[in-house]
C-alpha cells in the first residue's frame, strides 16, 4: 500500500464525481479508476491518501499531480479576502 500524507483536506467524492472526471467508480470506501492510463485503487484514511496502482513506480507523481497536492489552496483562498 502506498501512502501520501495530506497537508490539506481532499474530498475524493467531490473531486472524482463533480463532472470533471469520468472514469471513476466507488465500491465501499475505495475509489477505482485511471490516471494516465494506469489503474488505481485509492481511499483516504487517517489523513493519508492510500493507493494501489498497476504501475507503482510512476504512481506517486501521477497521483500527486492529478489531485493538485502540491498547490497550497488555503493560501490562495486567503488572498481573496
Amino acid at each position: 500500500m502506498n501512502k501520501i500524507i495530506l497537508k490539506e483536506k481532499l474530498d475524493l467524492e467531490l473531486s472524482l464525481f463533480s463532472g470533471q472526471a469520468f472514469r471513476w467508480k466507488k465500491k465501499l470506501n475505495w475509489y477505482y479508476g485511471f490516471i494516465d492510463n494506469k489503474f488505481l485503487k485509492l481511499r483516504i484514511k487517517n489523513n493519508c491518501l492510500e493507493y494501489l496502482c498497476s504501475d507503482d513506480w510512476v504512481a506517486q507523481d501521477k497521483v500527486y499531480d492529478y489531485f493538485g497536492l502540491g498547490i497550497k489552496y488555503n493560501e490562495i483562498f486567503e488572498n481573496f479576502d
